[in-house]
C-alpha cells in the first residue's frame, strides 16, 4: 500500500450525490479513540485529489491519496430522486490490503471500488382541485 492508494464508490452512474470522508484518529496504542477528523467532501462526479484538483467524471465519486488507517464514507446529499442513505461504509488501509466493511476490495489499475446503493424516493400522487 502507498499514500497513492484510490478509494471509489460506483453510484450506477447517478451524478450528484455527495459524500464526506472522515478518518478514525487512533491512540498512541493504535487503538480508535472514536473521534474522527474529516478529510474531504466529494460529488460523484468529480474526482477530486489531496490538492484539490477536480476532474470531471461522471457517476463516480473518487479521492486519492489515503494512507494507511481507517476511514469512514457517509453520504450527505442524495442523488436527484434518490432517498439519502444512512449507510456509513468503513474502510480500512493496512498491511493486509484494501477493506470496505471487513470485505476485501480488488485493485484494479491502481484504484480501489466498491458500490454504493441508493434507493428511490417515493413518487407522491400530484392532488389537484379541479372546480366547474
Amino acid at each position: 500500500m502507498t499514500e497513492e492508494n484510490l478509494v471509489t464508490t460506483e453510484l450506477e452512474y447517478l451524478s450528484g450525490a455527495e459524500f464526506t470522508i472522515y478518518k478514525a484518529i487512533e491512540d498512541e496504542n493504535g487503538e480508535l479513540t472514536g473521534e474522527k477528523v474529516e478529510i474531504a467532501k466529494i460529488t460523484s462526479n468529480e474526482v477530486k485529489n489531496e490538492e484539490g484538483n477536480v476532474i470531471k467524471e461522471l457517476g463516480h465519486a473518487i479521492y486519492s491519496g489515503l494512507g494507511a488507517g481507517t476511514y469512514y464514507i457517509k453520504e450527505l446529499k442524495a442523488p436527484l430522486g434518490y432517498r439519502l442513505s444512512e449507510q456509513v461504509v468503513k474502510i480500512d488501509i493496512n498491511e493486509d490490503g484494501v477493506f470496505a466493511d471487513g470485505v476485501s476490495l480488488e485493485e484494479k489499475d491502481g484504484i480501489y471500488s466498491f458500490k454504493y446503493y441508493n434507493s428511490l424516493t417515493p413518487a407522491v400522487p400530484a392532488i389537484t382541485n379541479n372546480k366547474v
